[in-house]
């Protein structure tokens, strides 16, 4: 089974608005209330992390940056757009997690160059053999849960067609509902727990 989601948590998840600068974007995004975006509490992440009880394969795919399926205990997660909780050298490109608070704007490395966080801003290439990853995962699962995304942010979008069976969970009808094996409506929130 592979499942890939936008933002599981897209009620509480912080804002994705432009910010003036990557150290700013960083900074925001630790500082916002854990309460605010739990995936404990509010969003439920964590019963994908449930699947293993089923003993079922997850390749979790997401596009969510937030950490949250880490939190959940969710295992086998390919990152689209990277983690804000890793941290990369714009001067020596070292790259480590770091959930440390930041105390000094903008972050600085050993090095003296300025951390970004490991993100995909507009423009930019996926992490290194992400898409291959997930492209292996979907074409050998043999469902596809698609849940809280609005299956048109591409390359993730693109995955969907691969896939031999598709459960969609999504309020609203995206650009691949017809094309689902299963097109259910309501929230990841409430169907995804009832499905795993």
């Amino acid at each position: 089974m592979a499942a890939i989601g936008g933002s599981i948590a897209s009620k509480t998840s912080p804002p994705h608005k432009a910010l003036p600068g990557p150290q700013i974007h960083l900074d925001l995004v630790r500082r916002t209330p854990t309460g605010d975006f739990s995936c404990k509490t509010k969003c439920r992440p964590s019963c994908l992390g449930d699947a293993r009880k089923a003993e079922a394969v997850l390749t979790l795919i997401t596009q969510n940056v937030y950490g949250l399926h880490d939190l959940a205990g969710s295992k086998n997660v390919i990152k689209l757009h990277g983690d804000i909780w890793t941290v990369r050298c714009l001067k020596c490109g070292e790259e480590r997690v770091d959930r440390t608070e930041l105390n000094d704007l903008p972050p600085h490395c050993r090095c003296g160059g300025m951390l970004r966080p490991g993100v995909v801003w507009f423009g930019e290439a996926l992490p290194e053999g992400a898409i291959q990853r997930a492209t292996a995962a979907v074409r050998a699962a043999d469902v596809l849960i698609v849940a809280g995304t609005s299956a048109q942010v591409y390359p993730a979008a693109g995955l969907i067609p691969l896939a031999s069976a598709v459960i969609e969970i999504n309020p609203e009808e995206t650009p691949f509902s017809d094309e689902a094996t299963f097109s259910l409506r309501g929230t990841s929130a409430a169907l995804l727990p009832q499905l795993l």
